[in-house]
C-alpha cells in the first residue's frame, strides 16, 4: 500500500497577509506655520477663499505622497495550485492597479489645483501686469492715450475745459505769458481725499490749428518725462474750447527774474549758483541720454529755469522740444519748410546757419546760462544788440576772469570758478564736435566743484 500523499496546501487567503515594512512616507517639509509662510511670501492678509484652497491643495499633495507609498504588491506564498495562484495574482494585480489609478488622479487633480491656486495668489497680490511705461502717444484720432494716474500721487489726469475755467477762477490770476501762450495762477482740483486743492500753474495755449498741434506735440514729450529737475506735469485739457497743460506751481519764478530784475530778484549766493549750474546739467543729461527717445530741449535760457523754494532747479517750456534724436536731425528738403527756433543770445549759431538741430544745441545754450550765472550779465544786451558770448569770452577762448558779479563780492571759490569758466568756454565752441555733453559735464562738476542739492 503505497503511502498516502500529503494534502496539498489550502490557498493563500487574501486576508492572511503576512505584516511587511512598508516604505517610509513621502514627507513635505513647510518651514514654519502655513499662517507664517503666507505671510511670508506675500505681505498682505489674503483673503479667507485663498487660505482655504491653500490648506486643500497641501492636504491633497500629502495625500497623494501618502498613497503613492504604498504601491507595492502583497508578497504571495509559493506552492499553490497553476488555477489558484492566477486567481490571486489576479486579485492582487487588480488592486495594484486600482490604487495606482487613485494615486494618479489624486496628484494630478493636487498639481493643478496647486497651479490654480499659485496663478490666483499670484494675479492678485503681484498682479503679473505689464509694467506701466511712461510713454504716451497720441493715437490716429488725435486723442493722448495715457496711463493716467501712473505717475504722481494724484495722477496725470484729463480736465475739461470747464475744469480749468474754474479752477483759474475764470482765468483771473495771469502770472506769465509767451509768445503763444498765457499762464494762469490755480487751484487744481483733486478728485479724492484728502481735498486740500495744490496750487498749480495753468499754462492756457492759443487755439489755432497750427498751434494747437504744437500743443500736442509737446503734450506728448512731457507725458514721458520725470526727473526732479524737470517741471512736474500734473494735469492737461485737449478739448476743442482750447487746450492747457497744467503744472506744479514752483514759488521763486525764473533765474532770469532772480539775475536780472532788481524788483524780485534773490539773493543767489556762489554755492546756490554753482548748484543751479549743477542741476541744469543733470536735466540736460536726462533729457540727451537717459529718455527711451531723446529730447532736445531746443530753447535752454534763463527764463525757462524755474526755481523752487530751496532754489532747486525746474526746467520748464518744452514747446520747441524735439524727441527721438540720437545725434542730430538734418534739415529738411527743399519742399518741406523749417521753422527755425531759439531766443537772442542763447541760439547756437550752426543751428542758425544750417538748420541742422541736435543735442550740441542745448550744450551751446547752457555755457550761455553759465555765463550768466558767473557774470550776472544777460545774455543779450537789448540796449547794445551784443550778445553775451561776444564780451565774455576772449580771442583765445577763454572766459575773462574779471567778469565775476560784483554782487558776489569775495564770497567765492576761485578754483570753482575758473572750471566753470572753462567748461562754459568749450560749450560755445564754434563747431558742435567740439563742445561737450551733458554726461561729460555732469562729471567735471562733480569731480571739481562742491555740488549738493538744497
Amino acid at each position: 500500500m503505497e503511502p498516502s500523499s500529503p494534502p496539498p496546501p489550502p490557498p493563500p487567503s487574501t486576508t492572511d497577509k503576512k505584516p511587511h515594512q512598508s516604505r517610509p512616507h513621502a514627507r513635505i517639509t513647510i518651514p514654519g506655520s502655513l499662517v507664517g509662510w503666507w505671510q511670508w511670501w506675500i505681505p498682505s492678509s489674503p483673503p479667507p477663499p485663498i487660505f482655504l484652497l491653500t490648506l486643500i491643495s497641501f492636504s491633497t499633495l500629502l495625500f497623494s505622497f501618502s498613497a503613492a507609498s504604498d504601491l507595492q504588491p502583497t508578497p504571495t506564498r509559493p506552492a499553490s495550485p497553476p488555477t489558484q495562484v492566477i486567481n490571486a495574482r489576479d486579485t492582487n494585480q487588480g488592486r495594484f492597479n486600482s490604487t495606482l489609478f487613485v494615486a494618479a488622479v489624486s496628484v494630478a487633480a493636487a498639481v493643478a489645483l496647486f497651479l490654480a491656486l499659485f496663478a490666483m495668489v499670484s494675479f492678485s497680490c503681484f498682479g503679473f501686469r505689464i509694467p506701466s511705461r511712461k510713454n504716451r502717444v497720441i493715437n490716429d484720432d488725435g486723442d493722448v492715450e495715457s496711463d493716467v494716474g501712473s505717475k504722481m500721487d494724484f495722477g496725470v489726469r484729463r480736465l475739461s475745459w470747464d475744469d480749468v475755467r474754474v479752477s483759474t477762477n475764470g482765468f483771473e490770476k495771469v502770472i506769465g505769458s509767451g509768445g503763444f501762450s498765457v499762464v494762469y495762477c490755480g487751484a487744481l482740483p483733486v478728485p479724492r481725499p484728502p481735498f486740500s486743492k495744490p496750487v498749480g500753474a495753468f499754462k492756457v495755449h492759443s487755439n489755432s490749428e497750427r498751434l494747437h498741434q504744437g500743443f500736442r506735440e509737446e503734450l506728448s514729450i512731457l507725458l514721458k518725462l520725470d526727473h526732479p529737475n524737470i517741471v512736474k506735469l500734473h494735469a492737461y485739457c485737449d478739448d476743442q474750447e482750447g487746450g492747457a497743460l497744467v503744472f506744479e506751481y514752483v514759488p521763486n519764478g525764473t533765474l532770469q527774474e532772480n539775475l536780472h530784475e532788481s524788483s524780485r530778484s534773490l539773493e543767489l549766493p556762489w554755492s546756490a549758483r554753482v548748484s543751479v549750474a549743477y542741476q541744469l546739467a543733470l536735466a540736460l543729461e536726462y533729457l540727451h541720454e537717459q529718455c527711451e527717445l531723446h529730447v532736445v530741449h531746443g530753447d535752454v535760457k534763463s527764463s525757462n529755469i524755474l526755481l523752487d523754494k530751496n532754489l532747486n532747479v525746474k526746467l520748464c517750456d518744452f514747446g520747441s522740444a524735439k524727441m527721438g534724436f540720437s545725434a542730430a536731425l538734418a534739415p529738411p528738403g527743399p519742399t518741406r519748410k523749417h521753422l527755425i527756433t531759439g531766443s537772442p543770445g542763447y541760439v547756437d549759431p550752426h543751428y542758425l546757419r544750417t538748420g541742422i538741430s541736435s543735442k550740441k544745441n542745448d550744450m551751446y545754450s547752457f555755457g550761455v546760462v553759465l555765463m550768466e550765472l558767473l557774470t550776472g550779465l544777460e545774455a543779450f544786451c537789448l540796449e547794445t544788440g551784443r550778445m553775451l558770448t561776444s564780451r565774455v569770452v576772449s580771442g583765445s577762448g577763454d572766459v575773462n576772469p574779471d567778469l565775476i558779479d560784483p554782487r558776489l563780492g569775495s564770497e567765492y571759490d576761485a578754483e570753482e570758478s575758473r572750471v566753470m569758466s572753462q567748461i562754459a568756454a568749450t560749450c560755445v565752441r564754434g563747431s558742435p564736435s567740439l563742445r561737450p555733453s551733458a554726461s561729460e559735464v555732469v562729471a567735471v562738476m562733480r569731480q571739481h566743484v562742491r555740488v549738493t542739492r538744497r
